[in-house]
């Protein structure tokens, strides 16, 4: 006994039938509520994974924009003129 996907009347439901039942009722391996909720699993888990993917790449791609900015910063901070350094200009009173 296992229970199969079927319509009945227009209306979806779950019948728990024999192999004769089924096989007399044109059902197959594929109509199983089993294989239908495996399937819905599977559907899930790939969903997450590629939410999973998505997220990452977003991620790994803010990462790779704020070290560019950082670079840029620190070029730019290479290339302007080092500030005077008061105390150096003016001698040491004792």
């Amino acid at each position: 006994m296992e229970k199969y996907d079927v319509v009945v009347n227009g209306v979806k439901t779950t019948l728990l039938l024999n192999d004769e039942d089924a096989k007399a009722r044109g059902l197959s391996h594929k109509d199983l509520a089993s294989v239908r909720i495996e399937a819905e699993l599977a559907a899930a888990a790939a969903e997450a994974a590629k939410a999973a993917a998505e997220q990452e790449a977003a991620e790994l791609a803010a990462k790779q924009q704020a070290e560019a900015a950082a670079a840029e910063a620190a070029e730019a901070a290479k290339g302007a003129p080092a500030p005077a350094n008061k105390a150096a200009k003016a001698p040491a009173s004792k």
